[in-house]
């Protein structure tokens, strides 16, 4: 509500938000010919003012509309460190299973393309299908994901369950599928070859190619 009311102002009668979608409609004050105000529905990261005939209106909700997509982004980086709210993604392949975002891999995020709903690291890491969810929509995740799993008893699967709780954001920067190797020898006592590392990464969890 009290984003809707900084929306009303200067030319903008009435705004709502819908909390679903994220999308704004205004409805603009009537124009001086005295015909009745237009409403207009849209989404603030593909909202175009240019079509805004009056030209202080034009500037006026323009420059609202940022500041409020601005603190409706900064709301929700809050929500992810605090868990308040988890986002999931399909990592580097859009056929890869859906995977949790940590809070400090999102905000390494250096392009997100939200109308497509996709990411990309500082390396050119991707990330496709983003999407927030409730924090108990993590049991459906979970239940989703064992059938993307190993079969149970395989050397695959020990590696799989490693990597999937240990790194549930994914491969760190910088970490090689070497040392992956050798971690799992040393503390869960899997000895899997570099090849079975890398392959059950990628296969079952959509790590990257690259060491």
């Amino acid at each position: 509500e009290e984003l809707e009311r900084f929306l009303c102002g200067y030319g903008v009668q009435e705004a709502k938000l819908d909390a679903e979608t994220g999308e704004f409609e205004v409805t603009f004050e009537p124009h001086p010919s005295r015909r009745p105000g237009l409403s207009r529905r849209f989404s603030p990261i593909e909202f175009d003012s240019s079509d805004i005939y009056d030209r202080a209106t034009r500037a006026s909700v323009g420059n609202r509309v940022d500041v409020v997509w601005d603190i409706m982004c900064e709301d929700f980086k809050a929500a992810i460190r605090e868990r308040r709210c988890l986002l999931f993604a399909r990592a580097e392949r859009l056929s890869s299973p859906f995977t949790l975002v940590a809070p400090d891999v999102f905000d390494q995020l250096d392009e997100i393309d939200w109308a497509k709903g996709e990411g990309r690291g500082p390396v050119g890491e991707r990330f496709y299908s983003l999407h927030a969810a409730p924090p108990d929509h993590l049991t459906e995740i979970a239940a989703s994901d064992q059938a993307h799993a190993p079969k149970p008893g395989t050397l695959e699967k020990e590696v799989y369950d490693y990597l999937k709780r240990n790194y549930p954001g994914g491969k760190p920067l910088g970490l090689s599928y070497e040392a992956l190797k050798a971690e799992l020898a040393e503390r869960a006592k899997v000895n899997a070859s570099e090849a079975t590392v890398r392959q059950t990464s990628q296969k079952y969890l959509g790590w990257p190619r690259k060491a």
